[in-house]
């Protein structure tokens, strides 16, 4: 079983992964060339039915849209799914679901339904429930099915995008015996001297929550250092 070994050095730098950079880019290319096709297509569908609402309101809702899919097959992609917690779910399918009500409220006030415009409006929202809607059964899943784990199994990594700087302390841990992940943030970051420390001196303790089925499925819970 290969565990990560703690007592190996905390200032070893890991390369960019091309593949992921690879994906990263092409997200990137595709909400370009989106945000650039968008006036244009709203320009001429403008000037083929006389109104602006009906072309302005279906590219806001699909801007919205477009993001929520983009960040859902993202995190897909990378194949680690942080399993959010329920009431952030639940709060995404709300806000998504007021979007599309003031979409249709504002399409219908100010000039009326239409064909084009109209289903546009309803399939936007139809994928939009799909997807906010599958992340509630999958969080709702998560909370009955999954199992807790606390282990020292962790390792702080200095990370940076493209090989270039800054670079980015990163808690790497590993779960269920041979799943590994990460994660930054600001306490990562103003406490990295301290969790480097207890990793050496085997103090530092992870807790994940995981789907048994599915491991890749998982939530961290937090770290602390031990006594």
């Amino acid at each position: 079983m290969n565990l990560i070994d703690p007592n190996e050095s905390a200032s070893e730098e890991i390369q960019a992964d091309p593949t992921t950079q690879v994906k990263l880019r092409s997200i990137l290319l595709l909400l370009a060339l989106a945000g650039l096709l968008t006036p244009c297509g709203l320009c001429w569908y403008s000037t083929r039915v006389q109104s602006i609402e009906q072309a302005l309101i279906p590219s806001l809702l699909g801007v919205v849209v477009l993001i929520y899919t983009i960040y859902i097959l993202h995190q897909r992609e990378q194949k680690q799914d942080l399993a959010p917690p329920l009431w952030q779910v639940i709060l995404i399918l709300a806000i998504l679901a007021a979007i599309v009500t003031l979409a249709i409220i504002w399409m219908v006030a100010a000039t009326g339904w239409h064909k084009i415009s109209g289903p546009i409006i309803l399939s936007l929202g139809a994928w939009s429930f799909f997807l906010a809607g599958r992340r509630v059964w999958e969080s709702w899943s998560f909370s009955h099915l999954s199992i807790e784990e606390e282990n020292d199994l962790a390792q702080v990594k200095m990370v940076s995008i493209d090989g270039g700087h800054p670079i980015h302390p990163q808690l790497v841990y590993r779960y269920a015996e041979k799943y590994r992940s990460q994660i930054a943030n600001f306490r990562i970051r103003n406490k990295t001297p301290e969790i480097i420390q207890a990793i050496s001196e085997g103090k530092l303790q992870v807790k994940v929550k995981y789907l048994p089925e599915n491991p890749r499925i998982h939530r961290f819970l937090g770290w602390k250092i031990l006594p």
